[in-house]
Parts: C-alpha cells; sequence; structure tokens
C-alpha cells in the first residue's frame, strides 16, 4: 500500500510539475510578446516598410493555416450556449474560409465576429491572419495579430506569432521579425511554426550574410 500511495504521489508531482513548466513557457511567451509590441519594440508600429520587391520581403509565407487547425478547435461538441454558439460558428466559418484561400470571405465573416467580440484575442488573431493573407500590413493588422500572440492557447498564439514575424518581415521590419520568430523556438514547442521559424530564420541569415 505504501509503495503504492508513494507511485500515485510521484505521479501527481510529475502532472503538477508539467503543468508548471507548461503555464511558464505561456506566461514567458506573453512576457516576450508584450516586450515587442510595447514601446520599446523597434519599428513594430511605426509604419515603416521596405521595397516589397526585395529578397527579404519575398520570404514572408503565402500559406494559410491548415485545416488540422480546424479539425482541432472543433472536435468537441459547441456548447449550448445560443451566445457562444453563434460565436463558434462564425469563427469556424471563418477559418475554413481562410483554409479554402477566399480571404474576401474570411474578413467579411471576422470582422463581424471581432465587431461583436472585441475581447477574443481568438478573433483578433484570425482576423490578423486574413488582413495578413489578404496583402494587408498595416499596423492594424499587426495590432490584431499582437493581440492574438497573448492567447493563452498555444496554437492560437503561436499561429499569430508566426503572421505577426511574417508580416514584420515583409514590411521590412527584420529585427522584430527575427525577435518573434526566435519565439517560436522548437525547442520549446516541437510544431510546424518552430519548423518553419528555423527555416525562415536561415534564409534571412543567407541574404543577409551571403
Amino acid at each position: 500500500m505504501k509503495l503504492a500511495k508513494i507511485l500515485v504521489i510521484r505521479t501527481r508531482q510529475r502532472r503538477e510539475m508539467k503543468r508548471r513548466l507548461k503555464r511558464q513557457r505561456q506566461l514567458q511567451m506573453a512576457a516576450a510578446i508584450v516586450l515587442l509590441v510595447g514601446a520599446g519594440a523597434v519599428f513594430l508600429f511605426s509604419g515603416y516598410s521596405s521595397d516589397p520587391g526585395s529578397e527579404l520581403a519575398e520570404l514572408a509565407t503565402t500559406e494559410t493555416i491548415p485545416e488540422s487547425h480546424v479539425h482541432l478547435r472543433f472536435r468537441v461538441a459547441l456548447p449550448a450556449s445560443p451566445d457562444r454558439y453563434e460565436y463558434e460558428e462564425k469563427l469556424k466559418a471563418g477559418m475554413e474560409a481562410l483554409v479554402r484561400r477566399e480571404y474576401h470571405q474570411a474578413l467579411e465573416v471576422l470582422e463581424e465576429l471581432y465587431g461583436e467580440h472585441q475581447e477574443s484575442s481568438e478573433g483578433a488573431a484570425y482576423l490578423g491572419v486574413a488582413y495578413y493573407l489578404s496583402g494587408d500590413d498595416s499596423d492594424r493588422t499587426r495590432s490584431f495579430l499582437a493581440h492574438g500572440a497573448r492567447n493563452a492557447h498555444g496554437m492560437i498564439s503561436r499561429t499569430a506569432t508566426w503572421y505577426l514575424a511574417n508580416s514584420c518581415l515583409r514590411s521590412g521590419n527584420v529585427d522584430s521579425a527575427i525577435e518573434l520568430l526566435g519565439i517560436l523556438d522548437p525547442s520549446q514547442i516541437n510544431d510546424m511554426y518552430g519548423r518553419w521559424s528555423v527555416e525562415l530564420l536561415r534564409q534571412v541569415e543567407d541574404i543577409q550574410d551571403p
């Protein structure tokens, strides 16, 4: 019995440690985002723009979100609350339009959603993605993406951070792009954004230091 109790206690301790480490990574990411979007961020919201045809700007992604994100987000049944149900339905429609590369439709749905739920960093994230993929690198786009990057859910925050970094890169703000890509460290979370960030950083470095 004593051994069983010890094993249970150790299992609980390991789970608690994992939760603490996960929370710590989330707080570190949030702190880094706040730092970058604050007054000390280099040109992040300055409107600085480079030649759109430059080599670095051309490295910015044109890829939309993967369909798997929609499946992961909506794999559970929708809640019964009428207000929440409407939110979920519009968010799903907007994300599905992004997957289909129907960016005009995505903007219509997500703008309406965000207008009704301006507190939602999730809605802000995907609205920012829709603007970015429509070719908009304005301060407004980066504000939406920065809002989304502060979401507590890793998939949402890392999606927003990835597109925010690419918007900075496409706008000529390479320093902020590099800082943001560094947040997507694959040694912390080994997902596609981490792998893409490593490759993009390598390409940036190749152009900067041939």
